[in-house]
């Protein structure tokens, strides 16, 4: 089940966390077209933040940042 909104970025890809904590990265378009599914290692409930190039993620017990340094 998904709890967390998708969000949906400027280069036509979805990203949706369900609760289990892996997040389906989907492209946009009339086709369905999954890319890929990354575990996150914990549930996730809360609708990830995208800022400044990174993606911020509330686990169930932490908070992630994805992205470059």
């Amino acid at each position: 089940g998904f709890c967390a909104s998708p969000i949906l970025t400027e280069d036509g890809i979805i990203y949706a966390w369900d609760t289990a904590g892996a997040c389906h990265l989907i492209r946009r378009g009339r086709k369905f077209a999954k890319i890929r599914t990354n575990e996150l290692g914990e549930g996730v409930r809360a609708s990830p933040a995208f800022a400044g190039g990174r993606i911020y993620v509330r686990g169930e017990r932490r908070l992630f940042c994805i992205g470059e340094k």
